[in-house]
């Protein structure tokens, strides 16, 4: 491991995925979490020795018009301990070119101290007010993290797709995720769990 310390997040639930440079599909951190209500713990319920720990269904869907909790996770697999880790959370909408001036800011936290040795370190809760949340529809979060010791990436401008999902697979401190909002609760005699989603389906040019 290196001598400071080095933070990752996972780009998907892999066993190899340990900070290294990824590839294939990124968009689906386990290490973003999002909830309908308040946990009242969250390192028991999602961090280590939780038996959550490489579940990739622990968020809740969002609720257009509700409030949300947003609990990010992290690893350090560097030789010593990092403080004061920064947290900075942000959904997007759906593009053929996910560029930073279309992200919007859900909020931050601070974790005091992520351990080195790679132990699954859960963030305090984001709160995502109901006023923020998008309309019905499928978006995109987008977590970073760092610290005066491990920086955040800086965010330039992407030209090509490409580009941004480089940004995502050799930055291991950025994860990503896609989720949907739904609209409230599915329609009476609906089968559970559905929800009706707009959807294109392109013919050729």
């Amino acid at each position: 491991p290196l001598a400071a310390g080095d933070l990752h997040h996972r780009d998907v639930v892999l066993v190899g995925d340990v900070g290294n440079p990824t590839s294939g599909i990124v968009s689906q951190s386990p290490d973003i979490i999002v909830r309908q209500a308040v946990v009242a713990n969250p390192t028991t319920s999602f961090g280590a020795g939780s038996g959550t720990e490489n579940n990739p269904a622990l968020s809740d869907n969002v609720v257009a018009g509700q409030a949300h909790h947003i609990y990010v996770r992290l690893q350090n697999r560097g030789g010593s301990a990092t403080a004061n880790v920064s947290v900075d959370l942000f959904w997007s909408p759906p593009s053929t070119l996910v560029t930073p001036n279309l992200w919007n800011a859900i909020g931050a936290t601070t974790l005091p101290s992520v351990p080195t040795g790679n132990v699954l370190t859960v963030s305090g809760g984001i709160t995502w007010p109901s006023a923020s949340v998008p309309a019905t529809g499928h978006y995109c979060f987008v977590a970073i993290a760092g610290n005066a010791d491990d920086p955040k990436p800086g965010l330039t401008s992407f030209a090509t797709f490409d580009q941004y999902l480089t940004f995502v697979e050799n930055n291991n401190n950025v994860a990503w995720r896609n989720f949907n909002v739904v609209a409230g609760p599915p329609p009476a005699g609906a089968p559970p769990g559905y929800y009706k989603l707009p959807f294109l389906v392109a013919g050729a040019f």
